[in-house]
C-alpha cells in the first residue's frame, strides 16, 4: 500500500490533491497498455480506490478526499465510512481492472457526486447504491445522460456525474425549443 504517500499529500492545496489523485487512478489504467504476456501477471496490475465528498453548494466537482492504489494481489482498502458509488473500467464491456469510486456521505441522493476525470481512459462503468442516473461530458461540450450501467462510453470523458435523480443534458444554445 502507498498510504504514507497520501498522508504527505494532505498538506497540498485542494486542486493539486485532485490532480495528483486522478493521476494515481490513471496510473492504475496504464497496466492495460502492457503486452498480453505481461498483462496477465498479477504483480503489474494496479487497483485504485478514490474517496469523494458530495457536491456542496457552488461546487462544480466533488472534492477527492483520498486515493489509494495497490499492486498485484494486495487488497485496495476502501476509504473509511464510505459507500461504493461506481466502478470505472478502462475498456468497453466492463473489461480491464476497474478503479472504484466511493462516497463519504453515503449513497447517491439528488445532489450526488461529480468527478473531473481529466481524460482518464474510461470505456465503461457500473453504478451502485442509489447512483441510478449518470451524466458524462467532454472537453468539447458533448453530453450524454444514462440510466444504470454504461457498457460503452461514446466519447472521451471530462466529467462523470452520479445521482439518484434523472440527469439531463442541456440543449445546445443554438437549438430552438
Amino acid at each position: 500500500m502507498k498510504q504514507s504517500f497520501f498522508f504527505r499529500l494532505a498538506h497540498l492545496p485542494k486542486h493539486t490533491l485532485l490532480i495528483v489523485s486522478l493521476l494515481a487512478v490513471m496510473l492504475g489504467f496504464t497496466a492495460f497498455a502492457a503486452p498480453a504476456a505481461h498483462a496477465a501477471s498479477s504483480s503489474t496490475i494496479e487497483q485504485c480506490a478514490v474517496g469523494l465528498a458530495p457536491l456542496y453548494a457552488g461546487e462544480q466537482t466533488s472534492q477527492v478526499l483520498s486515493s489509494r492504489c495497490a499492486q498485484g494481489n494486495q487488497s485496495v482498502v476502501a476509504p473509511l465510512i464510505s459507500v461504493l458509488l461506481a466502478r470505472v473500467f478502462p475498456k468497453a464491456q466492463f473489461m480491464g481492472t476497474p478503479a472504484s469510486l466511493f462516497g463519504n456521505a453515503g449513497p447517491c441522493d439528488s445532489t450526488g457526486y461529480t468527478i473531473n476525470v481529466l481524460g482518464t481512459p474510461i470505456g465503461s462503468y457500473q453504478v451502485f447504491n442509489g447512483c441510478t442516473f449518470s451524466r458524462i461530458t467532454s472537453d468539447t461540450g458533448a453530453c450524454r445522460a444514462f440510466k444504470g450501467n454504461v457498457s460503452s462510453v461514446p466519447f472521451k470523458i471530462r466529467t462523470l456525474q452520479l445521482s439518484a435523480n434523472d440527469l439531463l443534458c442541456p440543449l445546445p444554445s443554438n437549438k430552438k425549443i
